[in-house]
């Protein structure tokens, strides 16, 4: 797919999210020079192009940090995108907010709409990382993991507020950070816990001791109501280093966990996929063919479960050649 209205960029790099058969394309979540995001059907291969929210029409690199987040109102079946967006004193470092503006974009009505609600968080400090977030929505609650805090911001779709949700204090690493040798070489693992959507549940990856263990825990939300958390632990068999450090990121139905793709070839990648009933990991191949302008030197970093939706894309849809 070609996105022919996309501005150029130099400083950020694309993220994707997708729910429900569509994917929200962004230019990342941090100081964006060339702010833009895209609704994308690839089943029906037509996107929508989301305007600018908010008061500010330049930006200023350094001075606006800007967050965005998909998420799907299960109640209302509709697909939502979360803005967060601060702006600063470019010459303040580090970076301190003066103000905040939370904007919503409902795809029913491909409008924004600019919402008064608090952060249950002070923006101002650590508690915010002014970086990439990835978020996760489960139950039409979009959640993102608080690095500094080790909690979880959830802002729901129908209620249209943020709360506070604390994680399992089992599922918090013993070392932030660990080293270990790969291949000769001493590489450094970073162990903050991180979420993920498994089996329908909010899930809280913690893989810190994985390498002395050769085992990771998740810890899956599983009584929202009740902040219940169930723990299923992951034991590998091989090294997880002679695996190339393996991370789960998706789950393909109930009972399969997806993990990272491995580059074995040039030309050949590698999907582990772990079986929660047998306990046991299976692989799948996919081979690089002439559909790829550059099998060779593509990168794969991530590989999701995708379910084709035939939802139109109707305002401001283009179809792409």
């Amino acid at each position: 797919m070609t996105l022919h209205d996309a501005p150029s960029t130099r400083r950020e790099t694309t993220q994707l999210e997708h729910l429900h058969g569509l994917v929200l394309l962004t230019t990342g979540n941090g100081f964006i020079e060339n702010d833009f995001a895209f609704v994308i059907n690839p089943s029906t291969r037509k996107y929508v192009k989301l305007n600018a929210p908010g008061s500010v029409s330049v930006y200023d690199y350094g001075r606006v940090h800007i967050c965005y987040f998909f998420g799907y109102d299960e109640v209302r079946n509709e697909h939502k995108v979360l803005n967060i967006r601060m702006l600063g004193i470019k010459s303040l470092r580090p970076f301190q907010p003066s103000s905040v503006e939370i904007m919503l974009f409902e795809l029913g009505s491909f409008e924004w709409r600019k919402i008064d609600v608090e952060i249950p968080i002070d923006i101002s400090g650590e508690d915010w990382y002014y970086g990439t977030k990835l978020s996760v929505c489960v139950n039409s609650v979009i959640h993102l993991m608080l690095q500094s805090r080790n909690e979880v911001l959830a802002f729901d779709l129908r209620r249209e507020i943020f709360e506070i949700i604390k994680i399992p204090h089992e599922s918090l690493p013993i070392e932030y950070s660990s080293s270990y040798d790969c291949k000769g070489m001493r590489t450094l693992k970073f162990n903050q816990p991180f979420l993920m959507k498994a089996n329908g549940f909010l899930g809280v990856l913690c893989h810190d001791r994985v390498v002395e263990s050769n085992e990771m825990d998740i810890w899956m939300l599983k009584d929202y109501d009740e902040r219940v958390w169930v723990k299923e632990t992951i034991v590998f068999g091989e090294s997880w280093v002679d695996l190339q450090g393996p991370f789960p990121s998706d789950c393909v139905n109930v009972d399969e966990i997806l993990f990272a793709p491995i580059r074995v070839s040039r030309n050949l990648i590698r999907v582990p996929i772990y079986d929660v009933k047998t306990r046991s990991f299976k692989s799948v191949k996919y081979f690089l063919g002439e559909h790829f302008l550059r099998a060779k030197t593509v990168k794969f970093n991530q590989i999701r479960r995708y379910d084709e939706s035939i939802l139109p894309l109707e305002r401001s849809a283009t179809t792409t050649s």
